[in-house]
């Protein structure tokens, strides 16, 4: 039973693991870029 469930867990924390770096970057990259633009 834990077996099944832990991998559908796993992955929907992975995703939002994913979602946060990946809108934290985007944040960082939109900051710097007005900052210095290149």
């Amino acid at each position: 039973m834990s077996e099944t469930k832990f991998p559908n867990f796993a992955l929907c924390l992975f995703k939002s693991f994913c979602v946060f770096w990946y809108l934290l970057l985007n944040r960082l990259k939109f900051k710097y870029f007005y900052c210095y633009p290149l």
